[in-house]
Formats: C-alpha cells, structure tokens, sequence
C-alpha cells in the first residue's frame, strides 16, 4: 500500500511540476508591455468612453444606489479645462462602468440609425426582385412551390438562368446579414427581455 501510495505521490509531482514548467514558459513568452501605440489607442478609446459616461451622468440617465463605491471613485475624477479626464484619477470600477454605458450608449445609436422593420422590408424586397417572377408565375398557373419546382428542373434553360445569378444572389444576402447582425442581436435581445 505504501509503494502504492509513493508511485501516486510521485505522479502527482511530476504532473504539477510539469504543469508548472508549461506556465512558466507561457509566462515568459507572454509581453507583458504594451507598445506606445496600443497605449495611446487605450487611452483615446478610454477618453471616448468617459466623455459618453460624463454626458449620461450630466442628463441623468444613470440612477445609482447609495453606498456604492463607485459614487467616490466617479466624484474622484479630474477633468482638464479641454474636458479630458486625467487618466490617472480614473479607477476600474469607473473604467468598467464607463465601458458598460457606452455598449449601452452604441446599441441605441445603431438601432436609432435603422429600424428592424425597414431591415425587413430591404430583406423582403431583394427577394421579390430575385425570385419574384418565379413566384408569380406559380401563382398564375396554380401550382403549389414543389409542383413549380418539379416543372422548373425539367428545363435546362430554366436551371440555367435560376442558378448563375445565385453566387452573387448569395453574396449580397450573406453581406447584407452581415452588416446588420450587430443591430438585430441588440434588437432581439431587447425585444425579449421586453
């Protein structure tokens, strides 16, 4: 049981020690400065961020709790007479508040920027142009979509002219989706929580 428990032991150290070892290198090999220019995009960042959090707290629309810390740590802020903050007065809670406020402040002005009914309706509108015909052609001659689809594979030429536009058919909707994904993830999530 002893020598059991020994072999175990040593498993155990070796495991850690390698462990350790794969850290130790991880750490060296991770810079652990930033370049002047990744500080100075930082901070030109950061500068942005507080003046959007200085502008909702002015016509206040952010309604805090007494007790909390960061009510110090925002009274603490220095602003310069240009209305830059001096950095260096500017604590974490501060930093991730303001953060926080301005995902806030950047969702409304994208979904100010379009609404999702008029995403919709561009959605909606391209489809008809591209498909439209097909469609009013089944419709005319009363055939249900796999009735028209059946009759359509039966030509050559009609395959033919629904598929070489479909590459860039495609394209433009995966474009167009991406575009505005960013805008429909914030307004779905506003809608359900709603």
């Amino acid at each position: 049981m002893a020598k059991k428990e020994s072999r175990k032991r040593k498993f155990q150290r070796k495991a850690l020690s390698g462990f350790k070892d794969a850290k130790k290198k991880r750490m060296a090999s991770t810079p652990t400065q930033i370049s002047e220019v990744e500080k100075k995009d930082y901070e030109k960042g950061l500068q942005r961020r507080l003046r959007i959090l200085k502008q909702y707290l002015e016509e206040g629309r952010i309604k805090f709790v007494e007790g909390l810390t960061v009510i110090e740590s925002l009274k603490s802020v220095r602003y310069a007479p240009d209305g830059s903050a001096d950095l260096s007065t500017v604590d974490a809670s501060v930093r991730a508040l303001a953060g926080a406020i301005t995902v806030s402040h950047e969702r409304d002005e994208i979904k100010k920027a379009i609404s999702l009914l008029e995403i919709q309706n561009i959605y909606f509108n391209f489809l008809e142009k591209n498909f439209g015909f097909f469609h009013k052609i089944m419709l005319e001659r009363g055939l249900t979509p796999h009735q028209a689809g059946l009759a359509a594979s039966k030509q050559s030429s009609t395959i033919a002219e629904i598929t070489k536009p479909l590459p860039d058919f495609l394209k433009t909707i995966e474009e167009f989706w991406g575009r505005t994904e960013r805008l429909l993830t914030f307004t779905s999530k506003t809608c359900m929580t709603r």
